[in-house]
């Protein structure tokens, strides 16, 4: 096994090393979307993620603060592969217009798992709103597909943490070669965030960051959302027990041989012979996913391999296959930038003890910058928030934490530390009871008051929680209220209709 960690080390060090004086290849304008369309954004997304949002669209517009209109430009660039040298990426970016004499901060979201090479941001797929909503109030945001996916040939190194780094690191080079032709500023403001295996990728591209790159790029702040940070252990034990995503075994199983040949060079043959299609696989990501497709693959994911595979890999803590998964576990190290680890304890596909057991190991390490949320905690009530159910809460509450840490100035719409923030508020109008929203998790002390049109305070609420309380109006005459809300963690307003 020695030998195994020497090359797995020796390949990764060639992979750091590999760098691009020029990163970008080619870039085409994709197209504008304009604030009128904005809702129609946000809808698509939502109900691409998430089959029952409990809470109205209203509500979530409210929250985000959209401001501009945002172009959008796919780019095609330069950046390492862990076995073939450099090869071509794709990704896209998206800028807000109206803002060329404004240094902007840059937001950069690593996508979540597909199973078709299209399924990515610069096919526009789904997620590529997430970044144009973020640019609808101001930020330039970056969004790779990674190595393998989009427009780059090879197998994608699937949740692989040094190629998902690298394909982020090298297309944010990419835009900052894009701005003064584009006509945009970038500020030194870096946020990162993602979800699910862009949860992963969020925190692999934290770490090589602030590890490898400090003097290049410094984090502002990162949220990772819903990432299988332990890899070996953690989300490795869902391949014994039925499991809602069992397509994600071989996902990884051929994505690792592609990227850890020497290590695996002994293990081509580990499938079962109803997927033996599967053995030695050589092909591109296309090809996986036909294959793929054809398969009937079982809900116990470790039923498709060959029980010596299985018996070896159980017996022997330094097994190859799961030194390939501890180097891709993100759990271990002192990051520097404050950092929002978020999910739901749900979430049916990436296990939420990925992110409550490294939220407990960074703390125990005496990280103190890290802060977490379990959005079943608060909004539980609400509905089941499984893995697509998180999403909307991810978004809104990870985008105010960016918004939160944003240096703004006169150039941009309402960025100043002590502006009042928006609140979420549902039912609007309501005749009894009213549902409000903020994104304050420290209500300690804090107060509600909500005061008619005259500014008389009608009623106080204290012994709030975060997140989200609910008042009952059913003693209110009708009329326009307005709700104000003042915490540690800042001050909060809106307006509630009360009818008869």
């Amino acid at each position: 096994m020695k030998k195994g960690v020497l090359l797995l080390c020796m390949m990764c060090f060639a992979f750091i090393t590999q760098v691009q004086a020029q990163v970008v290849k080619s870039y085409e304008f994709v197209r504008t979307y304009t604030e009128d369309e904005m809702e129609g954004v946000l809808q698509d997304f939502i109900g691409g993620v998430s089959d029952n949002l409990p809470f109205p669209l209203e509500t979530i517009i409210q929250l985000l603060a959209i401001d501009y209109a945002v172009d959008v430009y796919r780019v095609l660039y330069n950046t390492p592969h862990p076995v073939h040298g450099t090869i071509q990426a794709s990704g896209l970016i998206s800028v807000p217009q109206g803002l060329s004499g404004c240094g902007l901060a840059t937001a950069i979201y690593q996508h979540g798992t597909t199973f078709s090479n299209t399924g990515v941001p610069s096919a526009l797929s789904v997620e590529h709103n997430i970044g144009v909503i973020l640019s609808a109030s101001g930020y330039v945001s970056v969004m790779p597909d990674y190595i393998g996916l989009g427009d780059s040939e090879y197998m994608h190194p699937y949740v692989h943490a040094k190629s998902e780094a690298t394909a982020g690191i090298d297309l944010l080079r990419a835009t900052r070669e894009l701005s003064e032709e584009l006509d945009f500023m970038l500020n030194d403001q870096l946020f990162i965030y993602g979800y699910s295996q862009g949860g992963h990728g969020a925190m692999a591209l934290f770490k090589e960051i602030e590890t490898n790159h400090a003097d290049e790029f410094t984090v502002t702040a990162a949220a990772p959302m819903s990432g299988p940070y332990n890899m070996s252990e953690i989300q490795a034990e869902v391949m014994w027990e039925e499991y809602s995503s069992p397509n994600y075994l071989p996902y990884v199983l051929m994505s690792y041989q592609s990227v850890y040949p020497e290590l695996l060079s002994e293990f081509k043959v580990i499938f079962t012979e109803e997927f033996a299609t599967l053995n030695d696989f050589q092909g591109d990501s296309e090809a996986f996913f036909t294959i793929l497709r054809e398969l009937n693959v079982p809900k116990v994911p470790s039923k498709m391999l060959l029980q010596s595979v299985l018996d070896d890999f159980k017996n022997d803590p330094d097994h190859p296959f799961r030194i390939a998964l501890r180097d891709n576990d993100l759990y271990d190290w002192e990051p520097k930038a404050d950092m929002y680890l978020m999910g739901c304890c749900d979430d049916e596909q990436v296990m939420f003890e990925n992110t409550t057991f490294t939220y407990d190991h960074l703390k125990a390490k005496g990280i103190e910058n890290v802060q977490m949320s379990d959005f079943c905690e608060n909004f539980g009530q609400l509905g089941f928030l499984g893995h697509g159910g998180c999403v909307p809460f991810c978004l809104l509450f990870g985008k105010q934490f960016f918004d939160n840490r944003r240096t703004g100035s006169d150039c941009f719409v309402g960025l100043n530390d002590d502006k009042i923030k928006p609140l979420g508020i549902y039912p609007n109008p309501t005749r009894d009871v009213v549902n409000v929203i903020s994104t304050a998790k420290n209500t300690n002390n804090a107060i509600v008051k909500i005061s008619n049109v005259a500014g008389q305070v009608v009623k106080t609420y204290t012994q709030l929680v975060p997140n989200y309380n609910q008042f009952d109006l059913s003693d209110l005459n009708p009329g326009v209220y307005m709700l104000q809300m003042e915490s540690a963690d800042g001050h909060y307003a809106g307006k509630v209709v009360v009818y008869e």
